[in-house]
């Protein structure tokens, strides 16, 4: 038993699991900004994380809302 969102995520997930891996490598390794995208994905799961563990519903929910606000943002420009 799984929630849609979980099952659309484990669709996207699974497309690109079985795409080249050494593709999305040298795509990774070549990528000037690599190091700041992979530490804002760090930073952001520590949060993620430290919301959970100390019950932070609060924290949790200004980062769903950070997200949606990005993701929002992302998609009208690209209008």
């Amino acid at each position: 038993m799984s929630s849609t969102t979980f099952d659309r995520q484990l669709k996207i997930a699974s497309g690109v699991a079985n795409e080249n891996p050494r593709l999305y490598y040298e795509i990774q390794s070549l990528n000037a900004w690599r190091g700041e995208a992979l530490g804002a994905l760090k930073r952001a799961v520590e949060e993620l994380t430290r919301c959970i563990d100390e019950g932070d519903e609060i924290g949790f929910v200004a980062m769903m809302e950070r997200g949606r606000g990005y993701l929002s943002a992302r998609g009208q420009a690209g209008r």
